[in-house]
């Protein structure tokens, strides 16, 4: 589907993740997937231990809003 992807960091996963979420999730509902793919929830990737502060969450809306931005800007050209 798209070939020139190489699945093989955290970022590209959880880029890849946040575009095809978009489509069928809130903002705030994408957020909790992130965290729950960097705990390794999904089996994709071996979780660590996060908590909840508030600089994390902070962090990841701020990741998603940018490549929802993003996406946006490109489709638009």
């Amino acid at each position: 589907m798209l070939p020139n992807i190489k699945l093989s960091s955290v970022t590209r996963i959880a880029t890849f993740v946040i575009l095809i979420l978009r489509y069928v999730e809130t903002p705030d509902d994408i957020v909790d997937y992130i965290q729950a793919l960097l705990k390794g929830e999904f089996g994709t990737i071996r979780g660590g231990q996060l908590e909840p502060k508030e600089t994390l969450l902070y962090a990841i809306s701020t990741y998603i809003t940018g490549i929802l931005d993003a996406d946006a800007d490109f489709g638009s050209t």
